[in-house]
């Protein structure tokens, strides 16, 4: 799932843009201060040593620095007497570490001649006529030293000892030549106890700044970009379609007058949207109209076209039949002169047909003592086959019975012969037995289950012999109610015999009656369908302008629906708005 991006608002945006440039400006502020103190101490640091080193030089005899040179026993006068002038130094200065004096010359070109040393020094177990070696930046500064027989400023060097800025003056005799180097070490740690002091203000002046303009920036920010909340808020409330909202800024900057233009805006478009409302609710009332309208008047016509159409229908039907009935008036005539010299053949056949009713009775209810009777046996059968089923059901129960006893006689041979195993020699007999054992209860498993198999398949025949017998028994009450219906059938039309005979004489004379009757029927008929010919060939020509004006009044109708839905689309869209 894509992560979604943090959404900063413009507020946040211009208070960590003006965070970042304060911790910048005061970054570069603090760097700026940092170099200008490193500086500044060290320049101090610098002309302290050396006018302190100028100072000095001017008190240390050039002819006791020539007598140390050669006389390196720290009891020596002149040995004394140089050791208790650099004392001196470091205790009149306390930024002076130690003062020294060492040979001009340079053994392996890092190591010099130690000619005088102060006290505290001798006590860390260094002493005069001894090598020391120096630092590589005292090196560098010893080789300006001989060139420029001027005093120079190491910098600040590290060495076992500790940290340290070193000024060297050239000791030279009255030949201008350089005879010792008095150096004078200051301890270099004020530096950065003034840098990390200087760290700390700095850090502290800072957070103090930066928490006080931030506080002052948050709350100029604040008041000055609070109006776009308000617009924010306004465009959001359009967007949703509420045109019933303003801008309330009294402000003359830019922001006042973007919020004019805004809030001319939301005018115009209430403007807008409300004519366009009070069109749309005419339109769609009036296309609402016009829809029922047409809808009434096409479910009118239609009304009448499915009339005219069943007029037609039945104007066809009555010309057809009028000439189907001219002509089955004809044959009327014919068939009831027919009919008449029938009647009394059919007189006789009622007579023959009475006594083949008594008959059709008699066998009937022959019929119906001997189904009764195979019922009875199919009842009996059925009852067997039941009695069978729940014999074969038990001696399932017992197969079952003996193949546990079977499995359990197996297990038991598998245990014997386990037994016999362990006994070894002892137990070969036993072992016989046991397996002939195990091989009976695995033939009396087998047996078991084939006789399962087969009571199973007995079971199955048998179920199906007793569903047969059942249905046997229903086929059986079915065909005596039949067999009865049956004999009720014929003792019906017994009677129904008797009353056509009694009947058929009344036929003969009606007859005669309607075989005069139909011929004037005929000719009536025929002229009923000669005008229904003609009713149907103009109904024909209604129905077709019917269906025509139903054609145009439903694309009147169907335009009117369209009218109405896109009027309703409009409102619904237009009502969306707030004004």
């Amino acid at each position: 799932m894509p992560r979604k991006k943090m959404q900063v608002s413009f507020f946040g945006k211009n208070l960590v843009l003006s965070c970042l440039t304060i911790l910048l400006m005061g970054l570069m502020l603090g760097a700026a201060s940092f170099v200008v103190q490193d500086t500044i101490l060290q320049q101090n640091l610098d002309e302290q040593a050396r006018g302190f080193a100028s100072y000095v030089k001017g008190e240390i005899d050039i002819a006791d620095i020539k007598s140390a040179i050669t006389q390196h026993d720290p009891k020596d006068p002149v040995q004394i007497k140089l050791t208790s002038q650099l004392d001196r130094m470091s205790k009149e200065n306390p930024n002076i570490a130690q003062a020294y004096v060492f040979g001009s010359e340079m053994k392996n070109g890092n190591s010099n001649l130690t000619i005088a040393l102060p006290t505290h020094v001798y006590e860390a177990g260094f002493k005069a006529g001894d090598f020391f070696e120096q630092a590589p930046q005292w090196v560098v500064a010893y080789e300006k030293l001989m060139q420029s027989k001027d005093a120079v400023n190491t910098g600040i060097y590290t060495d076992v000892y500790g940290t340290w800025v070193t000024i060297l003056q050239p000791l030279m005799d009255e030949n201008g030549n350089v005879i010792a180097i008095f150096g004078v070490d200051t301890n270099a740690n004020i530096v950065d106890r003034g840098k990390q002091e200087l760290f700390q203000w700095l850090g502290i002046g800072f957070l103090v700044s930066f928490i006080l303009v931030f506080f002052l920036q948050y709350g100029f920010l604040r008041k000055f970009l609070s109006p776009l909340k308000d617009l924010v808020h306004v465009i959001g409330k359009m967007n949703e379609g509420h045109l019933d909202v303003s801008i309330q800024i009294k402000q003359n900057d830019e922001l006042g007058q973007v919020a004019d233009k805004v809030n001319g805006l939301i005018n115009h478009w209430r403007t807008i949207i409300e004519n366009v409302q009070k069109h749309a609710e005419h339109a769609a009332t009036s296309a609402h109209e016009l829809a029922e309208g047409a809808a009434q008047n096409t479910a009118t016509l239609q009304q009448v076209t499915e009339t005219i159409q069943d007029l037609k229908a039945g104007t066809d039907a009555t010309s057809l039949s009028a000439n189907e009935n001219a002509r089955a008036m004809a044959e009327m005539a014919t068939g009831i002169q027919r009919i008449a010299e029938s009647t009394s053949s059919v007189a006789e056949s009622s007579l023959d047909m009475s006594k083949e009713a008594e008959k059709g009775t008699d066998s009937v209810q022959m019929v119906i003592d001997q189904m009764d009777s195979i019922s009875r046996s199919v009842q009996i059968s059925s009852s067997a086959l039941g009695s069978l089923e729940n014999s074969s059901k038990e001696i399932g129960h017992i197969v079952d019975v003996i193949t546990e006893i079977a499995s359990q006689t197996n297990l038991l041979a598998l245990n014997a012969a386990i037994e016999a195993a362990r006994a070894g020699e002892h137990g070969k007999g036993f072992a016989v037995v046991a397996d002939e054992v195990r091989k009976l209860a695995e033939q009396s498993s087998k047996s078991t289950a084939q006789i399962t198999l087969l009571i199973e398949e007995i079971q199955q025949e048998m179920g199906k012999a007793v569903q047969s017998m059942k249905q046997g028994t229903k086929e059986v009450e079915t065909g005596i109610q039949v067999a009865k219906n049956a004999g009720d059938a014929f003792q019906h039309i017994l009677n129904a015999t008797q009353q056509v005979a009694e009947q058929v004489e009344d036929v003969s004379a009606v007859s005669e009656q309607m075989s005069a009757s139909s011929q004037q029927v005929s000719a009536t008929v025929t002229q009923l369908a000669a005008i229904s010919q003609t009713s149907a060939d103009q109904i024909t020509d209604v129905a077709a302008a019917s269906e025509e004006q139903l054609s145009s009044l439903q694309a009147i109708s169907e335009s009117a629906q369209r009218l109405n839905q896109m009027a309703q689309e409009l409102r619904d869209t237009v009502n969306v708005f707030k004004v």
